[in-house]
């Protein structure tokens, strides 16, 4: 709730009750403001979450120091206390707001708008010589760093000189967007963020096993997370070490980038150039050798995995087929399979794909002269497959006592979705989930949405990941993300609270539910989607991957890359993939 500073209180004598702005009217607001113009919104709130927000503070803030807080018992709110701001609005409005297949729900809003906030849940928000201490460093990192700098995920690394007992939060689906800039600009995920400490002669990679980096993978670095055509390289780096499943030691190969690059924060960022695992065998008819060649051997190239040429389609990862100018896709037998006890077993020999008519890459095309575009086909296959069949070495219940349901849901409009009971289905590991289609519907007829629910049955606090993975067209998608970690000492609020739940598609969660679709010229369609959860806050946006096509599940709205497990395997994280079968219904 907000509390405008003439707001009355329990006890007051005023006769004109001003009464708080809860959090659900904010909700709606952004949910409409979003709807008519747009997810390119910033909210700033340089106060505390709720009231009596003292509870559980145990650092002191130092002299002069103050904290704006009102007392539980002081607040009194009506049912009709926001009447005058949203409810009294024009039908037309709220019915054009109700709509829109890009509505979220009251909550977090995570699609609508970008947060800043002052401190976390359990946080004040202070301010000395009345003045925020959290506005008070925004406006200085906006005034000493260019705003062409500046997204807003790097934005949160100048508020380092922030306290101890006061952590700034970031949250939204758009972090990575440039500050201020229009929503139509492109945004850069594949950038990781990188940390010097104590003049170490190595980075700190703030990517580890959950996204499969492994020894000898090469990044370049760059000074800011723009697309690298805007930004040169400073460098290259080789991973020395994968320290835990979030951090990985990263070493420039020039030995004196330190003293070279002496005017630059101790930040970076880096972007994977050259994967270290086994080559992915490439089949291409005898009859085009030529052009497979040009693919792998081309200088420059965009291959950021190791391509070796096969004659044998059998034993292929990735066959080609080329039909004049125009090249196709399709996959092999063969599955860039991680063979050891944590991995995806339904991608063995691909499979799960078994059921897809050819090619099962169908939306993903390219053209004899355009070298450049099959090397990035060739990526974005070897990333959604190497991400697809690679898991945790624990399942999410052995370790955090952990459920997920997926449920069919109903209701009029996206603020009613509710699961239906009878729909619900608990996942396990490996398990497939078989829906029917019915394509194309009518105008009239409302499709049928879904939605997840995670339940936390344990007595930890956990952040969560949901990526989609659309098997025609090799895009992966984010879907839901943790706040991404701040500085060492600062706390990010997590998203499953011990013993709570987590909804996706419906409730405060803020994500879109989903419908399924097939492409019109196919009658069966893959997709899966990959849950991620862990003790900490983890960065794996950079695993996203887009190529503009149609899709499955639409949001309304040089070494070997097997390194040896250690004696007691990772316990801090774990994941989950859950394939979907799309059949076309036979009505």
């Amino acid at each position: 709730m907000l509390c405008p500073v003439n707001m009355t209180f329990r006890n007051s004598v005023e006769e004109k009750k001003v009464e708080g702005i809860p959090d659900r009217t904010i909700s709606c607001l952004l949910l409409d403001l979003s709807a008519a113009k747009g997810n390119n919104i910033v909210l700033i709130l340089d106060c505390c979450h709720s009231a009596g927000i003292d509870r559980g503070v145990i650092v002191g803030p130092g002299a002069g120091a103050k904290a704006r807080e009102i007392g539980d018992g002081e607040i009194t709110i009506s049912a009709r206390c926001d009447f005058s701001i949203y409810s009294g609005r024009t039908s037309r409005s709220r019915k054009s707001s109700q709509s829109t297949t890009n509505t979220n729900f009251s909550g977090s809003l995570w699609d609508s708008h970008i947060l800043l906030a002052a401190c976390g849940r359990n946080q004040k928000a202070w301010e000395k010589q009345k003045k925020g201490l959290f506005t008070h460093a925004l406006l200085q990192a906006v005034r000493e760093t260019p705003r062409t700098y500046l997204t807003y995920r790097s934005l949160m690394l100048r508020f380092d000189k922030m306290p101890p007992y006061q952590s700034p939060q970031l949250d939204g689906n758009n972090i990575h967007r440039r500050l201020f800039y229009p929503s139509q600009e492109s945004v850069n995920t594949s950038m990781i963020l990188c940390r010097r400490e104590d003049k170490r002669p190595y980075l700190i990679l703030e990517a580890g096993k959950t996204l499969g980096v492994t020894k000898g993978l090469i990044y370049q670095l760059y000074r800011t997370d723009f697309h690298e055509s805007e930004s040169p390289p400073l460098g290259t780096a080789v991973v020395r070490e994968v320290e835990t499943e979030c951090t990985s030691q990263l070493c420039p190969h020039d030995s004196e980038f330190f003293v070279t690059r002496g005017d630059i924060p101790n930040f970076w960022y880096a972007r994977l150039v050259k994967a270290s695992r086994r080559s992915l065998l490439i089949y291409c008819d005898d009859s085009h050798s030529s052009f497979l060649e040009k693919v792998i051997n081309g200088n420059p190239t965009q291959l950021t995995v190791s391509v070796a040429r096969t004659n044998n389609r059998q034993e292929a990862d990735l066959c080609l087929k080329v039909e004049g100018d125009n090249v196709t896709f399709d996959r092999g037998r063969n599955s860039y399979f991680k063979d050891d006890k944590v991995s995806f077993k339904l991608m063995k020999d691909n499979n799960l794909f078994g059921s897809m008519d050819s090619p099962r890459i169908s939306k993903v095309t390219s053209t004899v002269n355009d070298i450049a575009q099959t090397q990035r086909i060739i990526n974005h296959y070897a990333n959604f497959t190497y991400h697809l069949t690679v898991k945790s070495p624990y399942t999410i219940s052995e370790i955090f006592d952990t459920s997920v349901t997926m449920h069919k849901l109903r209701g009029r409009t996206p603020r009613t979705l509710r699961p239906i009971l009878s729909s619900q289905n608990a996942l396990d590991d490996e398990e497939l989930v078989r829906i029917e289609v019915d394509t194309p519907l009518p105008s009239t007829t409302t499709p049928s949405y879904y939605g997840f629910t995670l339940k936390n049955n344990g007595d930890r606090n956990l952040y969560a990941c949901l990526f989609y993975f659309d098997a025609s067209t090799l895009e992966i998608e984010n879907w839901f993300h943790s706040k991404p970690n701040l500085a060492d000492d600062k706390t990010v609020d997590p998203c499953i609270r011990a013993r709570s739940t987590l909804t996706f598609g419906f409730g405060n969660t803020g994500t879109r539910r989903f419908v399924f679709k097939i492409p019109k010229d196919q009658d069966v369609d893959i997709c899966c989607f990959k849950i991620f959860l862990s003790l900490k806050p983890l960065d794996l946006r950079s695993i996203s991957q887009t190529f503009k096509a149609s899709r499955g599940a639409v949001l309304l709205d040089e070494e070997s890359d097997t390194e040896d497990l250690p004696d007691s395997p990772d316990e801090s994280w774990a994941s989950l993939v859950i394939p979907v079968i799309l059949n076309r219904s036979s009505k």
